[in-house]
C-alpha cells in the first residue's frame, strides 16, 4: 500500500490529503524552506484513449502480476 493514498481505502478519505499538504506546507514555513504544489487534473484523461487499445496495452501487465 501507497502511504500517502488516502482515497479509496477503508477508513481513510481524500480530506486527510489535503491535511497532509497543509501540514508539510506548514512544516517548510516553520524552516524557513520553499514549499511547491503541483497538481494534475486527469478526470478527463482516459475519455481521450480508445479504450480498446488501452485494454490490448494493459492485458500483459495484469497477465504479470
Amino acid at each position: 500500500m501507497y502511504t500517502n493514498q488516502h482515497g479509496f481505502l477503508a477508513g481513510q478519505s481524500t480530506a486527510m490529503s489535503l491535511l497532509n499538504i497543509q501540514d508539510k506546507i506548514s512544516q517548510a514555513i516553520d524552516n524557513n524552506e520553499y514549499s511547491i504544489g503541483l497538481f494534475f487534473d486527469l478526470s478527463k484523461a482516459f475519455d481521450s484513449v480508445d479504450h480498446n487499445i488501452l485494454k490490448k496495452s494493459l492485458k500483459p501487465m495484469a497477465l504479470e502480476g
